[in-house]
Parts: structure tokens; C-alpha cells; sequence
């Protein structure tokens, strides 16, 4: 009876050896799993902040191109004008037509030496 409680003695003294083992290798490779996380959320957060930039860059650009857009609608105007004006409409039909003034109208055909 005693020989058999040794024996079962030594089995659970291998069983623990043998779960301390593969405890000792779980945690190996636990440690290499978060090592490779943090080196992924580094160059995660490295990309996260040069997205942030080109995105501040995009940004500065579309307000530049806004400001160029807001300068350009003069000369689309005049252009319209002078279109319009070939075309054959009157100053008051080119006024309706655009929405704007008849003076201002009047002001872009002279500065073009085109009105009577």
C-alpha cells in the first residue's frame, strides 16, 4: 500500500514538474507575444502621427486653394461678361443673368474697352 502511494507520489511530482514546464514555456512565449504588440503599437502610433501631418499638410492646402478659388471668381466673371456681352445681351440681361450689379457690369466691359 505504501509502495503504491509513492508511486502516486512520483506521478504527481512529474505531473507538477511537467506544468511547471509548460507554464515556464507559456510564459516565454506570453513574453514574446507582448513584445511584439508594443513594437506594433510603436510603429502603429508612428504612422497615426505622420497621418496626423500629411492630414494638417491636406488641410493647409484645400484653405490655400480656397483662397486661390475666392481670387479666380473675378476673372470667371469677367469672362462672363465679356461672353455675354459678345453674345449680344444687353448690360441690364447680363446684370439678371449673373446676379450682379449693372454698374459693376458696366465697370468690367469699359476696364476691356468693350462697351459702347
Amino acid at each position: 500500500m505504501i509502495s503504491g502511494i509513492l508511486r502516486g507520489l512520483k506521478r504527481l511530482k512529474k505531473g507538477k514538474e511537467l506544468v511547471t514546464v509548460e507554464l515556464s514555456e507559456a510564459k516565454e512565449i506570453a513574453d514574446l507575444i507582448i513584445k511584439k504588440i508594443e513594437k506594433k503599437i510603436e510603429v502603429l502610433e508612428a504612422i497615426e502621427s505622420s497621418v496626423d501631418e500629411k492630414i494638417l499638410t491636406l488641410q493647409r492646402l484645400i484653405d490655400r486653394i480656397e483662397i486661390l478659388k475666392e481670387d479666380a471668381i473675378p476673372v470667371d466673371r469677367e469672362r462672363q461678361v465679356i461672353n455675354l456681352y459678345k453674345r449680344g445681351m444687353s448690360i441690364e440681361e447680363i446684370s439678371e443673368t449673373l446676379g450682379i450689379p449693372a454698374g459693376e457690369v458696366e465697370l468690367i466691359l469699359n476696364l476691356q474697352d468693350i462697351a459702347e
